[in-house]
């Protein structure tokens, strides 16, 4: 038997020691700027936004109501 086969036992997989891990990837937060669904959620955002800053808050009054 030589070590190969001392070390490998039937369906345990590779060597662990054998498997190179990739470098971890930044987290998502940090790229999230390359990610359309973040464009859209910003431009949908800002439209919100100026929607409830020209709309005097959202207080909109019926024609002929007086203040």
């Amino acid at each position: 038997m030589n070590n190969s086969e001392r070390l490998h036992h039937g369906n345990e997989g590779p060597d662990p020691a054998s498997i190179r891990h990739p470098l971890p990837e930044s987290p998502y937060w940090r790229r999230a700027h390359l990610d359309w669904k973040f464009w859209i959620a910003l431009v949908l955002m800002f439209a919100a936004i100026l929607i409830f800053v020209m709309s005097d808050s959202l207080s909109f009054l019926p024609f002929g109501a007086s203040r």
